[in-house]
């Protein structure tokens, strides 16, 4: 019976694990070094799930991760490149972000190409220590 039982545990973690490496935020967000989170986010009385990539303190967006990392054939996220350029204001709309199973919640700017930043790493902006993970994988 005990085997049976280790069995099917080893068997849930490897399905666990298949489904993670199928999902490309997941996947791409992992690959870039940060941690897939889930989000609320909500915009006036409007409310949707969304999916993050958490590096140390700094929220991206994951979508934002996969288009940083196929940036041959696309254009860089807004995102990345207003704070690469040291902008520490949000030149879109400010939403309230909260995670999924959680109580954290904080601000999130999102861009009009539909990229996103958390507000706190905008505003410390590229030379603060808590972003020295996110600088990494963009490369500052």
């Amino acid at each position: 019976m005990t085997k049976i039982f280790t069995l099917l545990i080893i068997l849930v973690l490897f399905s666990f694990k298949s489904i993670a490496q199928q999902n490309p935020q997941i996947r791409n967000c992992h690959i870039a070094g940060g941690e897939f989170i889930t989000a609320n986010i909500k915009i006036g009385k409007t409310q949707d799930e969304i999916g993050l990539c958490q590096f140390d303190s700094a929220y991206v967006g994951a979508v934002d991760v996969i288009r940083f990392l196929d940036s041959q054939r696309n254009t860089k996220p807004m995102s990345f490149n207003e704070y690469a350029n040291g902008e520490k204001l949000c030149s879109g709309q400010i939403a309230l972000a909260r995670i999924v199973d959680s109580e954290l919640s904080f601000k999130v700017c999102i861009y009009p190409d539909q990229s996103i930043m958390d507000m706190p790493t905008l505003i410390t902006g590229v030379f603060a220590e808590q972003n020295f993970k996110l600088n990494t994988f963009l490369g500052l």
